[in-house]
């Protein structure tokens, strides 16, 4: 069962649990608690393991560009 678990939640990127806003008054405003410190300090520290796991290769950033066609065709209407 756990590896079950582990494997969908690679799968599908769900890295923990999202207590973001877990408690919202009549005025809509958010009730801060400590499951909202622990989130960010969850998030912090995911983007501190992962900084590069969503950004553009740089190596393939690096190269020079070479342009797909040289001229538009032209449209006669």
């Amino acid at each position: 069962w756990f590896t079950a678990l582990g494997v969908s939640t690679m799968a599908f990127n769900l890295n923990g649990f999202n207590f973001n806003q877990s408690i919202i008054d009549s005025q809509g405003r958010v009730i801060g608690t400590w499951a909202d410190v622990i989130n960010r300090a969850n998030l912090g520290m995911e983007v501190m393991h992962e900084r590069n796991a969503h950004n553009f290769p740089l190596d393939l950033a690096a190269l020079d560009s070479a342009p797909v066609a040289l001229s538009a065709p032209a449209i006669n209407g």
